[in-house]
């Protein structure tokens, strides 16, 4: 025989017995009940995610605005470097070291947000868990 006509004899065979109609009912609501909480846990995270995304966004915004205000307000010397070349890459260096400098620090920061951020996540989701478990 063919794997085929194995198969189709397998089918052939199953004769399903429906012993209990409320039990089965009852089994089928129990997992639409499960399958609703997952909905349900799942909808509460994307909302807390969502709304920790934009804290972080919130925050880069302002971090950015104290960064680039106190850089501005720094005098032109400051964040510099001399190289002292004739090499055109290293002159552009020097040149904008300033703005280098800060982009630097701005990817610091940023960074350091991200961290914190994930950081408040996984503190929500353990305590989350945690009072699933009580």
């Amino acid at each position: 025989m063919k794997k085929e006509d194995i198969l189709e004899q397998i089918f052939q065979d199953y004769k399903p017995s429906l012993e209990s109609n409320e039990c089965f009912m009852e089994k089928l609501n129990q997992r639409l009940d499960a399958v609703e909480y997952i909905k349900q846990v799942q909808d509460k995270q994307i909302r807390r995610y969502k709304y920790l995304v934009i804290v972080a966004f919130v925050l880069g915004i302002l971090c950015s605005s104290v960064l680039f205000a106190f850089i501005l307000m720094l005098p032109e010397t400051a964040f510099t470097f001399s190289l002292e070349t004739e090499i055109k890459g290293l002159s552009f260096l020097e040149q904008n070291s300033r703005l280098l400098s800060l982009a630097f620090i701005a990817g610091i920061i940023s960074f350091a947000i991200i961290s914190i951020i994930r950081n408040i996540q996984d503190v929500i989701n353990l305590s989350s868990y945690q009072t699933k478990a009580k």
